[in-house]
């Protein structure tokens, strides 16, 4: 469901002195009309945790037998196994992370680490590059998905929270979105 990004938004974020000067420049072109520089402008995936607040986008949830999946219409992937795995000790940094799940009641607590550095914390805003993501994921209704997540990172003073929801469109089918690659663009 729409929902302001922190970029757009007035939200408090509990970054550092440093990184909330980045974020102060990014609302700043925000507000004076120009677009929040996207990783996907570049034709790589958007990655976490940013994939999971695209305005406009389409997701599908699979829930399989030892792992919970979700896919974009930008063809972002990411999986969390539910197996009773832990993280690797040293894991492979990548665009979706590492993510281990488990059940508390009928909450799926997914927790993510291992994402790419280079990665946004927020859109526009790369982080310290240590970024730890905590789902806890429910239905609230027949259709309506609510995840509310927590961000630790070096970037931040304080752990960042905020909540989406999700509403299921029945019949619908997820199209593709295919990036086309803008050659001027700097990140």
């Amino acid at each position: 469901d729409p929902a302001a990004d922190p970029a757009h938004s007035t939200d408090v974020i509990p970054f550092t002195p440093e990184y909330a000067t980045k974020l102060d420049t990014v609302r700043k072109m925000v507000a004076g009309g120009k677009p929040v520089p996207a990783v996907q402008a570049r034709c790589v995936p958007n990655g976490m945790p940013t994939m999971m607040y695209i305005e406009g986008a389409m997701y599908q949830f699979l829930l399989t037998p030892g792992r919970f999946t979700v896919v974009t219409d930008t063809h972002d992937v990411r999986r969390a196994y539910t197996d009773g795995r832990k993280h690797p000790e040293d894991p492979d940094n990548s665009y979706g992370g590492d993510g281990v799940a488990h059940w508390e009641k009928d909450t799926l607590v997914v927790d993510t680490i291992g994402l790419l550095p280079e990665l946004p914390v927020v859109p526009g805003v790369q982080g310290g590059g240590k970024v730890h993501v905590v789902e806890r994921i429910h239905l609230t209704g027949p259709d309506k998905l609510e995840i509310a997540t927590t961000l630790t990172d070096d970037s931040l003073s304080a752990p960042y929270s905020y909540t989406r929801t999700y509403t299921r469109h029945r019949g619908a089918n997820m199209e593709e979105n295919i990036c086309l690659p803008e050659p001027d663009l700097k990140l």
